[in-house]
């Protein structure tokens, strides 16, 4: 995933995309899901979370506006 480090972050067993709008998401999803159906990796239908507008990630917040530190 090195070469998609501007919609993609993957943290252990974490796949995050993040982007702008829903159609660059789409399109970024697809991509994802190549490289996943062409390494045969495998992903859990119950551990999975898609399209959502915002998420807590580590001590960030990652949605359209970028990511962003929590600060505690």
């Amino acid at each position: 995933f090195f070469e998609y480090y501007y919609f993609v972050y993957v943290y252990i067993n974490d796949i995050i995309i993040f982007n702008k709008s829903e159609k660059e998401y789409l399109t970024y999803l697809q991509i994802v899901f190549n490289i996943i159906n062409e390494y045969y990796i495998y992903i859990g239908a119950n551990k999975s979370f898609i399209k959502y507008l915002s998420i807590k990630f580590l001590k960030y917040i990652i949605n359209k506006e970028g990511i962003s530190k929590i600060n505690n």
